[in-house]
């Protein structure tokens, strides 16, 4: 007999509420990127969490299989209270679950409201990526588009991109429960150099490219990629900004 804490349910339940749009894409494109999480078991008085990976080994180079791949989880948060919830929440059972996750380096772009929720949410997210490095960048929050761009205008600028082989970028409420078919691009596509959704997915002519989800190869971007855009949509201004380097080549999969 099956046995769910309430945390579980509520986890399990509302983590589709802001990726529906998101998986209805992915299969929409042919590939399942967000399933369902293993059921959480209680087992001597605690709970814990099957994971889907069996190989808790590298995330190798397609390249080099002696290699491993370096990998940035760049997530963006201005620590709403759904933000802050889902880190709660969710996060930790998604790090067990996930080979992708919890081998990748964390960057954080932060911006919230005031100095008293910066202490905290610095405490939760040092707390929730304990065994990760991970690094936190503090910013003005200049609104919800502009603060979308300004973070991968800062991340250009700044040059935290180099020196890894791909960056996932992610908001706090956005879980990939299954990363089997990203690491599978990752370790055996030679050819790809991002993953993304198409939020135009009923238009495959001119897609529009998500933001609250992505994954590309910086290595293959122009230096001056992100900087200075003058479009004020933030998917709109990503697509724009990736088009040449990679989705015109036909390195992007969906």
């Amino acid at each position: 007999m099956r046995h769910f804490s309430r945390r579980k349910v509520l986890c399990t339940a509302l983590a589709w509420i802001p990726m529906l749009i998101l998986s209805a894409l992915q299969v929409y494109n042919g590939n399942t990127l967000y399933t369902s999480l293993e059921e959480q078991k209680r087992t001597d008085g605690t709970n814990a969490v099957k994971s889907t990976n069996t190989d808790f080994g590298i995330i190798k180079s397609p390249h080099d299989n002696t290699r491993s791949l370096k990998v940035m989880l760049y997530i963006t948060t201005h620590m709403s209270p759904q933000h802050i919830w889902y880190l709660k929440s969710c996060w930790f059972p998604a790090l067990q679950n996930s080979l992708l996750l919890r081998s990748s380096d964390v960057v954080v772009y932060l911006n919230p409201s005031n100095d008293t929720l910066q202490e905290e949410a610095k405490k939760l997210l040092k707390g929730t990526f304990q065994n990760q490095t991970i690094t936190i960048h503090n910013r003005i929050n200049p609104g919800y588009q502009a603060g979308a761009l300004a973070a991968l205008e800062d991340a250009a600028k700044e040059g935290w991109f180099k020196g890894y082989d791909w960056v996932i970028r992610l908001n706090p409420d956005v879980i990939i429960r299954n990363d089997t078919y990203i690491l599978d691009v990752m370790q055996n596509d030679l050819n790809a150099t991002a993953i993304l959704i198409n939020c135009a997915h009923f238009n495959p002519q001119k897609p529009k490219v998500h933001t609250d989800f992505f994954a590309i190869k910086p290595g293959v971007l122009a230096p001056n990629t992100f900087i200075n855009s003058t479009i004020g949509n933030a998917e709109l201004s990503f697509t724009n900004d990736i088009s040449a380097d990679i989705m015109n080549k036909g390195n992007h999969r969906w």
